[in-house]
């Protein structure tokens, strides 16, 4: 069943990329659509961290438009996921403490997670800026809920 379906969706994304190959080319697709997520496609970062166009990125973007963030031009893909809408959350405010409130409503939607989960979540980012390389960002959190994304020089 699940084959089955991986072939319906690759026939659907067939069909869309064969009939709109132009569109395809000039990325005139939404970046948050389901062709933009598979295709990737390039663009401002959409989150206020400045991006360097000339040159080596420096410090961090988060780019919207591809799910990832750079740090110092070094990529790392998180995908559509909750890790990356906390990892956006938290560089909204870089250094300073986040409330758990606060992130759950950003990125659960208020629907309160399990403590269970957003361990995992925050356990995954990282192991994720572990194996990346990403030695100068980490997430520091409090014991009373609070988190914050550090950058360090």
């Amino acid at each position: 069943m699940h084959r089955q379906h991986a072939e319906e969706v690759r026939g659907a994304l067939r069909s869309v990329m064969t009939a709109r190959v132009d569109e395809l080319l000039a990325r005139a697709y939404p970046p948050n659509s389901l062709l933009g997520v598979v295709v990737g496609r390039t663009g401002g970062s959409g989150s206020g961290c400045p991006t360097i166009t000339a040159g080596v990125e420096r410090g961090l973007v988060i780019d919207r438009g591809r799910f990832e963030l750079r740090l110092d031009g070094v990529p790392l893909f998180l995908g559509n996921s909750n890790e990356f809408r906390v990892v956006e959350r938290l560089a909204r405010l870089p250094l300073e403490f986040v409330s758990l409130g606060s992130l759950i409503e950003a990125v659960w939607g208020g629907k309160e997670p399990s403590r269970n989960t957003l361990q995992q979540v925050m356990s995954n980012l990282r192991r994720a800026f572990r194996d990346r390389g990403f030695k100068r960002l980490t997430i520091d959190g409090k014991q009373n809920g609070y988190y914050r994304l550090v950058l360090a020089d």
